[in-house]
């Protein structure tokens, strides 16, 4: 089952040219999905490639941490470990 929870907003690091990296504000929506959690970025697919992320960051909670569906190596962890700090602010998790 796929249920919304809600919108988040996560500071991403964005590729320029000359290999300058920013940082921008990204929204996820948040959802909860048969087990596990999803962060989907609201980007189009050349936003996606800029940011590095995927369509979707998959991720269950063990022990009050999150931990990334892509194993231990996720270069999007920081992402994931970010929006459930605001979730919890949030009182979401």
């Amino acid at each position: 089952m796929n249920s919304k929870i809600t919108t988040v907003s996560i500071a991403v690091p964005y590729k320029s040219s000359g290999g300058v990296i920013h940082q921008h504000q990204v929204d996820f929506e948040f959802y909860k999905v048969d087990g596990h959690y999803s962060l989907r970025p609201c980007l189009d697919a050349a936003e996606l490639q800029l940011a590095n992320l995927p369509p979707e960051l998959r991720f269950v909670m063990e022990s009050g941490k999150p931990v990334s569906l892509r194993g231990k190596i996720d270069g999007n962890l920081h992402v994931i470990q970010d929006a459930v700090v605001l979730l919890k602010e949030q009182r979401h998790l």
